[in-house]
């Protein structure tokens, strides 16, 4: 497991290591998960690295977050996952993701 302070970190790791799968948390500073997320489909060297958006997603709205999974879909993330108290579940959810990869 590696880690990375934000967007721009997270970029700089991805390139160095060229990881099968990462986890980009949507609210960073200065570059957010989508913008990071833009930038690995645009370059060549990490367009295949699968990655998974993570959101606190305080909307409640279920129409809202169907919108904004569509869309970091379509930009190339394997799925949106809302971050959660229970570390059990987000867990067992990236286990499944890394056993269809």
């Amino acid at each position: 497991i590696i880690e990375a302070e934000n967007g721009e970190d997270g970029l700089v790791k991805t390139r160095q290591f060229s990881p099968d799968l990462i986890l980009i948390d949507v609210v960073m500073q200065p570059m957010d998960g989508i913008t990071m997320l833009e930038e690995l489909k645009k370059d060549p060297k990490t367009q295949s690295i699968k990655a998974v958006l993570i959101s606190s997603f305080v909307d409640s709205r279920l129409d809202k977050y169907e919108e904004e999974k569509s869309e970091a879909i379509k930009k190339g993330a394997i799925d949106l996952l809302i971050k959660t108290d229970d570390l059990n579940k987000l867990v067992e959810k990236m286990k499944q993701i890394i056993d269809s990869l």
